[in-house]
């Protein structure tokens, strides 16, 4: 949503698209929790429904970005992150629930540890200023090998550059990815204030994109491969900034392609970005995403049903979105909306 108040329906979707690459992913991560995708009898999970997951295995990294920058442009208050950095430790409690191991939580640093201290950081910095933009791309191109070789070695900092430890899968180090949150947070804080124009093609950049996407070629499909298991989120989080850049800017390429006015006229005559625009994963992400972390949570107790029975497993693939929007579409219903 921009200053308006109309959807920008691009984002909507791309929002959603990512969104059930990840629940794919998830399914897998949560029931299998295996590197090595070998599953006989699947009909759609193996290779349909994977396949298009593998294609945005970068999602997590495409989702904080839409995520921020609609923050920016919305311009969130300090008790809006404040009380959304609160509901990302529901969040994380429903997370070490999902994966408890023995009966006991499992506590681990996810995405929701991330969102809290996102929040908590972006409370205390000023927001609109060049000077963050430029200070968070330039730190983005910093590759995480390198802050683990600058930074020792113990519990906390374990934590803040990914290493792999007793709390830590690698997954969302805030060195660097903060600055990640930071630097689309400050594009849409920019994009209200109409200091980035964005709603009209620039000439320069009718040569732009074609040089940035020719640079990247050689890197393209690179997380393609991802294992989706143990070894995920240090794949997809630790490799070098070219390759990640490489891969991330076909992405940054459809957000800015959202903002076009010509286009987003165009598309709001179009029933289905509408439909997509109106659904709970849309408008209430956190909520669905926690209701699809505690439905997949429980899910996973029957490992092996699934493991036996591949066809299930495809349903179940299949069902963690369409489930997820029906519960919370009730869950709205029944909660009073604020006068």
């Amino acid at each position: 949503m921009t200053s308006d108040l109309r959807r920008l329906h691009l984002l909507d979707l791309l929002k959603v698209m990512t969104l059930l690459a990840i629940q794919i992913l998830h399914v897998w991560e949560f029931i299998f929790y295996e590197d090595d995708l070998i599953l006989p009898g699947s009909i759609l999970y193996q290779p349909l429904l994977q396949y298009y997951a593998r294609v945005f295995s970068i999602g997590g990294q495409v989702l904080v970005a839409v995520i921020y920058l609609l923050f920016g442009l919305t311009e969130k208050t300090k008790t809006s992150l404040l009380k959304i950095a609160g509901f990302a430790v529901l969040g994380q409690i429903a997370l070490a629930f999902a994966f408890m191991e023995d009966g006991k939580p499992n506590f681990e640093w996810d995405i929701y540890s991330f969102i809290f201290l996102t929040n908590l950081l972006l409370l205390f910095l000023p927001r609109g200023k060049i000077s963050l933009v430029i200070v968070s791309f330039i730190l983005l191109w910093v590759s995480p090998s390198v802050w683990k070789g600058f930074i020792p070695e113990n519990l906390l900092t374990d934590l803040l550059v990914g290493r792999k430890g007793d709390f830590s899968t690698g997954a969302w180090a805030p060195m660097p990815w903060f600055f990640h949150a930071l630097l689309f947070f400050n594009l849409g804080t920019l994009t209200r204030r109409k200091v980035i124009a964005l709603s009209e093609w620039n000439r320069a950049e009718t040569f732009m994109w074609p040089m940035l996407f020719a640079f990247s070629i050689p890197f393209l499909g690179f997380y393609f491969s991802t294992p989706i298991g143990p070894n995920y989120y240090f794949f997809n989080f630790h490799q070098t900034m070219p390759v990640y850049w490489a891969n991330f800017l076909p992405f940054v390429f459809w957000i800015r392609l959202a903002f076009l006015e010509k286009l987003r006229a165009k598309l709001e005559s179009k029933w289905l970005l509408r439909w997509v625009s109106s659904l709970q994963w849309s408008r209430q992400l956190g909520l669905c995403y926690v209701t699809a972390v505690l439905y997949l949570g429980l899910s996973a107790q029957y490992e092996e049903f699934f493991r036996s029975s591949p066809l299930a497993f495809d349903a179940l693939a299949l069902s963690v979105m369409p489930v997820s929007e029906i519960i919370v579409r009730i869950l709205m219903k029944i909660v009073p909306k604020k006068k």
